[in-house]
């Protein structure tokens, strides 16, 4: 494992079905804002929303990029969601195999 200087990120996104986490990480993906996103599905969410405890099935989107393209991932996301306030939660990566890691910095440097 290599120690990082936490450029890379790992986001959490997360999206009403399988078809609009698709869409999304194509988005991503095509923007080069990020290097590779797993889409789970099967979430379970509960959450308060207009002052009334909610819950319903998503699906998560887990997408690595730099910091350096967190505003652009943001950007995208608000731009092709349904929800009015989706959620794009991003974590430094202080850790992880080398190889890795600098695949991740390639593929979002080489736009």
């Amino acid at each position: 494992m290599k120690r990082t200087d936490g450029d890379i990120r790992v986001v959490l996104i997360t999206a009403p079905e399988t078809e609009v986490a698709r869409r999304l990480a194509r988005v991503l993906l095509e923007a080069r804002a990020v290097a590779c996103v797993s889409i789970i599905p099967g979430v379970e969410s509960h959450y308060w929303w207009d002052g009334r405890l909610e819950q319903s099935g998503e699906v998560m989107l887990v997408a690595k990029a730099l910091a350096g393209t967190l505003p652009t991932v943001e950007m995208l996301v608000q731009q092709h969601h349904p929800y009015e306030c989706p959620e794009v939660l991003a974590f430094p990566v202080t850790e992880g195999a080398e190889k890795y890691l600098a695949w991740v910095g390639g593929v979002i440097a080489g736009r």
